[in-house]
């Protein structure tokens, strides 16, 4: 079989990406001719994503490719890509009867055995598909291979790595933030000079081997809960004849539902939990081995995604610390006593930044674990209250520092800070934090 066979085989709906929110995702409604007949949405399909031209970079960096190579390479990859898009436009029909169909079945409620098994249908063509994607994501490594020097050829065990962990598309909506984050594909965000990355390499080298089996098994087992949970939804209100159950049947199951589907979701809890302490120790490491600069918003985005609740603060004083303490309009007493003032507010502010962290770990762990909350009226309350707590340390703060400087009114800066946190604290008040 030649290889553009194998890839146009191998590729079917590659460009029905639509990363799914579960099997309960909205579907979408496409866009139509007021003429034509209405068209039910598709389904969103949890398919990776082609190899992508931004990927090949990495690629040739991961191998040391020569120019030639870096070359043949895109060559290689632009045909992948054609050929990936023939077979989706003659294939489309025939998914879109299928997700028609599911949807058809589904109708107003999910919640059916019928609904269930139509859904399944859909994700067997789904799973044959994720199958041949990397059938032909192989077929495009080993004719790479083909032109790499022996020196170059153990490298490919880290490419296909790389590769592994871009396809891993499951649901990962609502679960522990840390474990949504490659640190490795986070760099390449933060920094993109070469000798950054140079200088960790090693580090890099040693968390995707320890990354990329964990992520690939939290991965499919996320995808091979999809059903079951839907089972699972569809047990709890309905009967072995799909009627819906009598509410004494359903109270009855109500718990047991619940600890049913907090059994199934043992091994995702605890491959997240892996994750996350992976990134949290490596982070560290990769932190202490970097230039100042980039380490800062290496870590400052790392929290970004990890504790979305928690950061950024953008009433945080951290850079007016910074400027104040270097600025020529004061004594030494001054930036002694600014400086001295400063430490203490980052001391107490970190401590805050924990305690919110943990606070949204835990709840995080709650939800994955049972995909609910009993908790969170507790956990919001509470999330509130440090929020708050954190404003008004930094309010505290920054009149501290406007004592400290007799000409303080000719900061407008500080001014409109403390405005500002005055604001906010009237504002929260009432409004939605902390959210999901």
């Amino acid at each position: 079989m030649t290889r553009s066979s194998v890839i146009a085989r191998a590729a079917v709906g590659i460009l029905l990406l639509g990363r799914a929110v579960f099997a309960q995702s909205q579907p979408t409604v496409e866009p139509r001719n007021a003429l034509e007949p209405p068209r039910l949405p598709k389904m969103a399909l949890d398919l990776p994503e082609p190899i992508k031209e931004f990927d090949l970079g990495r690629v040739g960096d991961y191998l040391g490719l020569a120019a030639p190579q870096r070359l043949f390479l895109k060559e290689a990859h632009a045909r992948y890509l054609k050929d990936i898009e023939a077979v989706r436009r003659q294939t489309q029909p025939q998914l879109d009867a299928a997700c028609e169909h599911s949807l058809m079945v589904q109708g107003n409620d999910r919640r059916t055995f019928a609904a269930v098994a139509s859904i399944a249908q859909v994700y067997d063509v789904e799973e044959s598909l994720r199958r041949a994607i990397e059938r032909a994501d192989e077929a495009l490594f080993v004719e790479l291979e083909s032109v790499l020097a022996d020196v170059q050829k153990p490298g490919m065990a880290r490419v296909r790595d790389y590769r592994q962990r871009q396809a891993c598309v499951g649901w990962l909506r609502w679960l522990v933030r840390p474990a949504r984050i490659d640190l490795s594909a986070m760099l390449d965000d933060v920094s993109a000079v070469p000798e950054v990355r140079a200088a960790v390499d090693g580090l890099l080298a040693d968390y995707e081997r320890r990354l990329t089996p964990t992520r690939v098994a939290l991965n499919k087992a996320m995808l091979a809960n999809r059903i079951r949970l839907l089972e699972l939804s569809a047990w709890l209100v309905r009967d072995e004849n799909d009627r819906p159950l009598d509410p004494t049947l359903l109270r009855q199951r109500s718990q047991e539902h619940a600890l049913r589907v907090s059994a199934l979701l043992d091994d995702s809890v605890r491959l997240q939990r892996q994750i996350a302490d992976l990134n949290q120790k490596t982070l560290g490491t990769l932190l202490t081995a970097m230039p100042p600069s980039v380490a800062t918003s290496l870590r400052n985005e790392y929290q970004r995604r990890a504790f979305p609740t928690v950061y950024p603060d953008p009433h945080g004083l951290h850079d007016v610390c910074e400027r104040l303490v270097g600025a020529a309009g004061i004594d030494d007493a001054q930036r002694a006593a600014i400086s001295a003032l400063c430490a203490t507010y980052q001391s107490e502010y970190d401590g805050v930044n924990l305690e919110m962290e943990r606070r949204y770990s835990d709840w995080c762990l709650e939800f994955a674990s049972t995909f609910g909350s009993l908790n969170y009226e507790q956990y919001r309350l509470r999330m509130r209250e440090l929020r708050d707590q954190r404003w008004r340390l930094n309010l505290k703060t920054l009149r501290q520092i406007e004592s400290l400087i007799p000409d303080a009114g000719s900061h407008s800066e500080l001014q409109s800070l403390a405005e500002a946190l005055e604001r906010a604290i009237r504002q929260g008040a009432t409004d939605r934090y902390p959210g999901p």
